[in-house]
Protein backbone atom coordinates (compact mmCIF):
# COMPACT_ATOMS: atom_id res chain seq x y z
CA UNK A 1 0.00 0.00 0.00
CA UNK A 2 1.23 3.62 -1.19
CA UNK A 3 2.17 5.83 1.97
CA UNK A 4 3.01 2.43 4.81
CA UNK A 5 6.34 2.03 5.63
CA UNK A 6 8.09 -0.57 7.82
CA UNK A 7 9.59 0.00 11.22
CA UNK A 8 13.01 -0.82 12.67
CA UNK A 9 11.50 -2.32 15.91
CA UNK A 10 10.03 -5.17 13.51
CA UNK A 11 13.17 -6.05 11.82
CA UNK A 12 13.69 -9.68 11.33
CA UNK A 13 16.35 -11.41 8.96
CA UNK A 14 13.45 -13.22 6.99
CA UNK A 15 12.96 -10.18 4.61
CA UNK A 16 14.62 -7.95 1.96
CA UNK A 17 12.10 -5.60 0.86
CA UNK A 18 11.73 -3.53 3.08
CA UNK A 19 10.48 -0.07 3.16
CA UNK A 20 11.54 2.83 5.09
CA UNK A 21 11.06 6.61 5.40
CA UNK A 22 14.32 7.28 7.60
CA UNK A 23 16.68 10.25 8.99
CA UNK A 24 19.87 10.10 8.51
CA UNK A 25 21.58 11.23 12.02
CA UNK A 26 24.84 10.06 11.42
CA UNK A 27 27.00 9.50 8.45
CA UNK A 28 30.76 8.40 8.34
CA UNK A 29 33.43 6.70 6.34
CA UNK A 30 35.27 3.54 8.25
CA UNK A 31 38.57 3.14 6.65
CA UNK A 32 40.60 -0.02 6.64
CA UNK A 33 44.06 1.23 4.94
CA UNK A 34 44.43 3.31 1.26
CA UNK A 35 45.14 0.47 -0.47
CA UNK A 36 41.65 -1.18 1.03
CA UNK A 37 39.45 1.26 0.87
CA UNK A 38 36.37 1.92 3.29
CA UNK A 39 32.65 1.17 3.97
CA UNK A 40 29.81 3.89 4.35
CA UNK A 41 28.08 3.91 7.81
CA UNK A 42 25.16 5.05 9.05
CA UNK A 43 22.40 5.62 12.01
CA UNK A 44 19.47 6.03 10.48
CA UNK A 45 15.89 7.49 12.76
CA UNK A 46 12.37 5.84 12.42
CA UNK A 47 9.30 8.05 13.02
CA UNK A 48 8.89 6.24 16.22
CA UNK A 49 12.85 7.07 17.58
CA UNK A 50 14.37 4.09 16.87
CA UNK A 51 17.66 4.39 15.71
CA UNK A 52 19.39 1.40 13.45
CA UNK A 53 23.10 1.05 12.01
CA UNK A 54 23.44 0.76 8.63
CA UNK A 55 26.60 -0.03 6.19
CA UNK A 56 27.52 0.28 2.62
CA UNK A 57 29.85 -2.33 1.22
CA UNK A 58 33.32 -1.26 -0.08
CA UNK A 59 32.14 -2.42 -3.63
CA UNK A 60 29.23 -0.73 -3.40
CA UNK A 61 30.62 3.42 -1.76
CA UNK A 62 31.24 4.90 -4.84
CA UNK A 63 27.41 4.43 -5.60
CA UNK A 64 26.58 6.31 -2.51
CA UNK A 65 29.15 8.60 -1.18
CA UNK A 66 28.20 12.06 -1.41
CA UNK A 67 24.74 11.02 -2.15
CA UNK A 68 23.05 10.81 1.05
CA UNK A 69 23.47 13.62 3.66
CA UNK A 70 23.36 13.95 7.39
CA UNK A 71 19.79 15.38 9.16
CA UNK A 72 18.05 14.67 5.43
CA UNK A 73 15.20 12.46 5.39
CA UNK A 74 15.23 9.66 2.57
CA UNK A 75 13.03 6.85 1.36
CA UNK A 76 14.98 3.62 1.90
CA UNK A 77 14.06 0.00 0.38
CA UNK A 78 15.39 -3.49 0.05
CA UNK A 79 18.00 -3.81 2.45
CA UNK A 80 20.26 -7.18 4.00
CA UNK A 81 18.77 -7.47 7.39
CA UNK A 82 22.30 -9.22 9.12
CA UNK A 83 23.33 -8.83 13.18
CA UNK A 84 24.85 -6.17 14.24
CA UNK A 85 28.63 -6.56 15.52
CA UNK A 86 29.17 -6.61 19.36
CA UNK A 87 31.66 -3.47 19.13
CA UNK A 88 28.63 -1.22 17.76
CA UNK A 89 27.17 1.14 20.19
CA UNK A 90 25.94 3.67 18.84
CA UNK A 91 21.94 2.00 18.22
CA UNK A 92 19.84 0.79 20.27
CA UNK A 93 18.53 -2.28 18.10
CA UNK A 94 20.04 -5.48 17.67
CA UNK A 95 20.56 -5.74 13.58
CA UNK A 96 22.66 -3.49 10.78
CA UNK A 97 21.27 -2.90 7.81
CA UNK A 98 24.00 -4.04 4.77
CA UNK A 99 23.18 -1.62 1.65
CA UNK A 100 23.09 -4.39 -1.83
CA UNK A 101 22.61 -3.24 -5.42
CA UNK A 102 19.11 -3.98 -4.94
CA UNK A 103 18.73 -0.79 -2.49
CA UNK A 104 16.87 2.11 -3.51
CA UNK A 105 17.29 5.38 -2.26
CA UNK A 106 15.17 8.27 -2.36
CA UNK A 107 14.56 11.70 -0.78
CA UNK A 108 12.12 13.11 0.77
CA UNK A 109 12.02 16.74 0.35
CA UNK A 110 8.59 17.34 2.49
CA UNK A 111 9.61 15.58 6.21
CA UNK A 112 6.60 13.72 7.53
CA UNK A 113 8.12 13.78 11.02
CA UNK A 114 10.62 15.84 12.87
CA UNK A 115 14.69 15.12 13.59
CA UNK A 116 15.49 14.21 17.05
CA UNK A 117 19.39 14.61 16.75
CA UNK A 118 20.42 13.48 20.09
CA UNK A 119 18.75 11.03 22.77
CA UNK A 120 18.85 12.80 25.82
CA UNK A 121 18.37 11.94 29.28
CA UNK A 122 18.08 13.50 32.86
CA UNK A 123 19.62 13.67 35.95
CA UNK A 124 17.14 11.77 37.65
CA UNK A 125 17.54 8.72 35.10
CA UNK A 126 21.55 8.85 35.38
CA UNK A 127 21.05 8.50 38.91
CA UNK A 128 19.03 5.48 38.89
CA UNK A 129 20.34 3.93 36.57
CA UNK A 130 22.79 1.10 37.49
CA UNK A 131 25.20 1.66 34.84
CA UNK A 132 25.47 4.79 32.28
CA UNK A 133 26.71 4.62 29.02
CA UNK A 134 29.65 7.66 29.00
CA UNK A 135 29.04 7.93 25.20
CA UNK A 136 25.26 8.88 25.52
CA UNK A 137 24.65 12.46 26.02
CA UNK A 138 21.70 13.67 28.44
CA UNK A 139 19.46 16.88 28.69
CA UNK A 140 20.18 19.00 30.94
CA UNK A 141 18.22 22.91 31.68
CA UNK A 142 21.74 24.42 32.85
CA UNK A 143 23.37 24.01 29.21
CA UNK A 144 20.74 26.18 27.78
CA UNK A 145 21.32 28.91 30.37
CA UNK A 146 25.09 27.94 30.03
CA UNK A 147 24.80 29.16 26.16
CA UNK A 148 22.97 32.44 27.30
CA UNK A 149 25.34 33.51 29.60
CA UNK A 150 28.07 33.37 27.37
CA UNK A 151 26.27 35.18 24.77
CA UNK A 152 25.18 37.27 26.91
CA UNK A 153 28.02 38.12 29.44
CA UNK A 154 25.53 37.35 32.25
CA UNK A 155 27.06 35.64 35.74
CA UNK A 156 26.12 31.55 35.74
CA UNK A 157 24.32 30.16 38.20
CA UNK A 158 24.42 26.76 37.01
CA UNK A 159 24.91 23.21 38.65
CA UNK A 160 28.75 22.32 38.84
CA UNK A 161 29.90 18.87 39.04
CA UNK A 162 32.97 18.12 41.33
CA UNK A 163 36.56 17.81 40.66
CA UNK A 164 38.20 14.85 39.84
CA UNK A 165 41.95 15.55 41.15
CA UNK A 166 44.41 13.88 38.91
CA UNK A 167 43.79 10.59 37.00
CA UNK A 168 41.56 8.63 39.51
CA UNK A 169 39.07 7.09 36.55
CA UNK A 170 35.77 8.16 38.65
CA UNK A 171 33.10 7.83 35.71
CA UNK A 172 30.65 10.54 35.02
CA UNK A 173 27.63 8.63 36.31
CA UNK A 174 29.89 8.10 39.47
CA UNK A 175 30.49 11.94 40.13
CA UNK A 176 26.83 12.55 39.50
CA UNK A 177 26.05 10.31 42.41
CA UNK A 178 28.25 12.31 44.93
CA UNK A 179 25.59 14.78 44.95
CA UNK A 180 27.91 17.54 45.78
CA UNK A 181 27.28 20.78 43.48
CA UNK A 182 27.20 24.20 44.43
CA UNK A 183 26.57 28.06 42.71
CA UNK A 184 30.01 29.31 41.05
CA UNK A 185 30.25 32.45 38.37
CA UNK A 186 31.89 32.17 35.49
CA UNK A 187 35.12 33.55 37.04
CA UNK A 188 35.39 31.11 39.65
CA UNK A 189 34.88 28.29 37.02
CA UNK A 190 37.96 28.96 34.81
CA UNK A 191 40.44 30.14 37.51
CA UNK A 192 39.70 26.57 39.36
CA UNK A 193 39.71 24.40 35.71
CA UNK A 194 43.42 25.97 35.61
CA UNK A 195 44.15 23.69 39.03
CA UNK A 196 42.42 20.46 38.56
CA UNK A 197 39.63 18.69 36.06
CA UNK A 198 36.74 20.82 35.86
CA UNK A 199 33.38 19.70 33.83
CA UNK A 200 32.16 22.55 31.66
CA UNK A 201 30.12 22.84 28.44
CA UNK A 202 31.88 24.35 25.51
CA UNK A 203 31.00 25.00 21.89
CA UNK A 204 33.38 25.00 18.81
CA UNK A 205 33.24 27.62 16.78
CA UNK A 206 36.48 27.78 14.54
CA UNK A 207 39.08 25.54 14.03
CA UNK A 208 42.77 27.30 13.49
CA UNK A 209 43.89 25.09 10.40
CA UNK A 210 44.45 25.49 6.16
CA UNK A 211 41.38 24.97 3.55
CA UNK A 212 41.99 21.12 3.20
CA UNK A 213 43.52 20.21 6.49
CA UNK A 214 42.61 20.04 10.18
CA UNK A 215 46.54 21.00 11.73
CA UNK A 216 48.31 23.67 11.08
CA UNK A 217 52.76 24.55 10.31
CA UNK A 218 53.95 25.33 13.82
CA UNK A 219 57.28 26.78 15.42
CA UNK A 220 60.11 24.39 15.88
CA UNK A 221 60.27 26.22 19.17
CA UNK A 222 57.32 26.77 20.85
CA UNK A 223 54.61 25.07 18.70
CA UNK A 224 52.68 28.29 18.21
CA UNK A 225 51.67 28.43 14.87
CA UNK A 226 53.91 29.77 12.33
CA UNK A 227 53.15 32.29 9.75
CA UNK A 228 54.22 31.82 5.76
CA UNK A 229 56.33 35.09 4.94
CA UNK A 230 55.28 36.63 1.55
CA UNK A 231 57.09 35.90 -1.59
CA UNK A 232 59.30 33.48 0.21
CA UNK A 233 59.59 29.60 1.49
CA UNK A 234 60.17 30.60 4.78
CA UNK A 235 58.28 30.52 8.02
CA UNK A 236 58.47 33.05 10.97
CA UNK A 237 57.67 32.77 14.18
CA UNK A 238 55.95 35.98 16.05
CA UNK A 239 56.57 34.71 19.60
CA UNK A 240 60.01 33.22 19.31
CA UNK A 241 61.17 35.69 16.66
CA UNK A 242 62.86 33.13 14.88
CA UNK A 243 62.87 31.87 10.84
CA UNK A 244 62.98 28.76 9.52
CA UNK A 245 62.07 26.70 6.96
CA UNK A 246 60.92 23.37 7.81
CA UNK A 247 58.44 24.06 10.55
CA UNK A 248 57.11 20.81 12.02
CA UNK A 249 52.75 19.35 11.63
Amino acid sequence: MAGVFDMFANLHRRRLDWSFRVYVKRIFEHRFSSSEGFTLEMVLQDSEGVRVHASVPKALVNRWVGVIKEFKMYKMSFFIVVEKKHYIRFTNTRYTLLFSHMTQVVPVQEPSFPLDVFNFKSFPDLLSAEQVDESEMFDLKVVEEFRHILMAGETFTGVRITQVQGQSGISGGQELKKGNTYVSSIEELFKEAEESETWIFGKIVAVCSGKHDWHYESCIKCSKKAELKEGSNTYWCKKCLIEYANPKD
